[in-house]
């Protein structure tokens, strides 16, 4: 005997099948050519650290100095005349010390000055030790057979009441001229210098003249320069005395 299905049955029967089968889920997908956005990565920055500017190298001339190629003035042309406050870059210096090696602004040039002219500022323990260039084998030889002499003269004056006397020492300087390349002759009396001449000079004279008699000594040293420097110097100390 066949039975029926009620309503109610077939009801519950498809209510039961639904629960059973999985449940599609839509899922979206970004359209074709478009990038998906990718979150940044924080970049570190190295924070900077102060470095200490070094003092700049500097000498103050503390009186007036000379300044030449090397570290021998008769060896080494002049390149400057320091007065006494003048500031100048400090580069170098000698082996011993004895020297600085500095700018010189006016002509651009390095130069060597003795340090005992100076005070040092900045940190002179880092200066380096430079090697002076060798002096020019074309700069002139010394003179030679330096003679200096003197000659004491009274002179009488007359006036018209009264007449007096003057005492004139003429002192002379010669030379022998031993080069054929020397621009000029340079002479220093007591230390200091006195005269330049044009080459081929070999003698020169001065007068001392006096109302009292005179006496005393006077050292004269000569040299020889060129472009390329100096020659060694002769020397020779006088003792006049007049009358």
């Amino acid at each position: 005997m066949k039975q029926k299905i009620t309503p109610f049955l077939f009801l519950t029967f498809s209510l039961i099948i639904s629960a059973c089968s999985p449940i599609a889920t839509q899922t979206q997908i970004p359209p074709t050519g478009t990038s998906i956005p990718v979150q940044a990565q924080p970049t570190w920055t190295a924070t900077p650290t102060a470095t200490p500017t070094p003092l700049p190298l500097l000498i103050t001339i503390n009186e007036q100095a000379n300044c030449y190629g090397g570290p021998d003035k008769d060896g080494y042309a002049l390149i400057a005349v320091f007065e006494k406050g003048e500031q100048v870059d400090l580069v170098g210096k000698n082996t011993s010390g004895k020297y600085w090696i500095v700018i010189d602004h006016k002509s651009n040039k390095g130069c060597w000055v003795e340090s005992q002219y100076t005070v040092a500022q900045g940190a002179i323990n880092t200066v380096p030790i430079l090697i002076p260039a060798p002096t020019v084998s074309s700069r002139p030889s010394p003179p030679e057979n330096l003679v200096v002499s003197f000659k004491c003269t009274k002179i009488h004056h007359q006036g018209s009441l009264t007449s007096w006397q003057t005492f004139l020492t003429t002192i002379t300087i010669t030379w022998s001229d031993t080069s054929n390349n020397e621009k000029g002759f340079e002479i220093s009396r007591n230390g200091n210098p006195w005269r330049t001449f044009e080459a081929n000079t070999t003698q020169t004279s001065e007068d001392i003249e006096s109302k009292i008699a005179m006496y005393g000594d006077i050292s004269y040293s000569v040299f020889a320069f060129n472009d390329a420097g100096k020659s060694l110097r002769v020397e020779k100390v006088l003792t006049y005395h007049c009358p």
